[in-house]
């Protein structure tokens, strides 16, 4: 017993040395959202109550970004959190993911490998070396990556986004979901109304998708950016979806939208005669067929949540959903101004939409393949 209570003093001493080692310090990368994280980042904080601790949130899009960064440098599958960065005199020594013990940390901060080791929980929440980083450009990076203030990288440019998201834009523009809507609207407008009413009303309708899908990609953006691993659902959710549009062509065609769904916009477009019951028609169709064009709206929203900033990624979501309605209000020019028939452009869809699916499903297997790509 007495040999056991001195074994135990000596371990604390030894633990202590560490604790009061103002050399150390600590950045480490957490989610507020998550009780166990907030739970082991105050357990180290208690164990080293004399060190500065920097600590960044995962919600926020910068944080993100920098963690998205710092994972593909480690180049981990899996980085429990936190994650913490450990320095000592200015000197990146050790990155440790989850929480670990007195005990653990001792070994961990007394142990000199050459180059930077990572240290991640296991089952048992012990510190497992899960490999050592030995390169100087990589631990320079990683360095960088912990402690700047703002990481400017290029994956986070609005520029680099502006292709990919023009590419899912484009795909869920030519949603057939949407158009027939427009059509059934604007033709109920065109025979129960008047021609000049289809203007104000169309224009309403396009109105209301608009702002419907701009504020859910604001709520979604959010979502996203709080879920680990969020990027490869959203990836193979649009390679499936766009799969199973190329197997439809073959097998024939298919609803996208549940019947209660198209009840429901039925019922809102038979109630429209001016604009302020088109915008609402337009509010209840945009919530209601969202799940006929999320594939390619959570691609882009997954997009910008982990590689925008707050500012460019706002812009790029109102460009993506101006690029949606573009389609739309294009249809209501026609109809308006040029006097196209409705029944004209119903014909059309009807003879065309196996093949707009057919090239909509490609079109989203190959950008769901460019963005696992760049995951990769």
């Amino acid at each position: 017993m007495v040999r056991s209570n001195i074994l135990s003093a000596l371990q604390a001493l030894a633990i202590l040395s560490l604790l009061y080692n103002g050399t150390y310090s600590f950045y480490a990368i957490t989610n507020r959202d998550c009780e166990p994280c907030t739970e082991k980042l105050q357990a180290v904080k208690a164990i080293f109550p004399g060190s500065p601790f920097t600590e960044y949130e995962l919600s926020e899009g910068e944080t993100r970004s920098r963690f998205d960064e710092i994972d593909e440098v480690i180049g981990e599958p899996y980085l429990p959190m936190p994650l913490f960065a450990v320095f000592r005199d200015d000197k990146l020594v050790v990155i440790v993911a989850g929480g670990q013990s007195p005990e653990d940390w001792e070994g961990i901060l007394h142990a000199s490998p050459d180059g930077v080791p990572l240290y991640v929980e296991d089952v048992d929440v012990r510190a497992k070396l899960q490999k050592t980083i030995s390169e100087p450009a990589e631990i320079s990076r990683l360095a960088f990556l912990f402690t700047a203030e703002n990481v400017e990288g290029t994956p986070r440019d609005w520029r680099e986004l502006f292709l990919p998201i023009t590419f899912a834009a484009v795909i869920d523009a030519v949603n057939p979901c949407a158009i027939g809507v427009l059509l059934v609207m604007l033709t109920l407008v065109f025979y129960g109304v008047e021609r000049r009413a289809v203007l104000k009303t169309g224009l309403a309708f396009c109105s209301a998708v608009f702002a419907t899908y701009f504020l859910i990609g604001i709520g979604l953006i959010r979502v996203f950016a709080q879920v680990e691993y969020m990027r490869y659902a959203t990836v193979a959710f649009a390679f499936i979806l766009g799969s199973l549009r190329v197997a439809e062509f073959f097998t024939g065609e298919r609803k996208h939208l549940p019947g209660s769904f198209i009840s429901r916009i039925t019922e809102r477009l038979e109630a429209v005669s001016d604009p302020k019951t088109a915008f609402v028609a337009g509010v209840v169709t945009a919530a209601l067929i969202l799940p006929c064009s999320s594939a390619p709206y959570f691609l882009a929203v997954n997009l910008l949540s982990e590689r925008a900033a707050v500012v460019g990624g706002v812009l790029l979501l109102g460009y993506y959903n101006l690029v949606i309605v573009a389609p739309l209000l294009a249809i209501t020019f026609m109809i308006h101004f040029i006097g196209v028939q409705t029944m004209e452009l119903k014909l059309w869809m009807t003879e065309k939409k196996l093949w707009i699916n057919l090239l909509l499903g490609l079109a989203l297997v190959l950008l769901s393949l460019i963005i696992w790509a760049g995951y990769a």
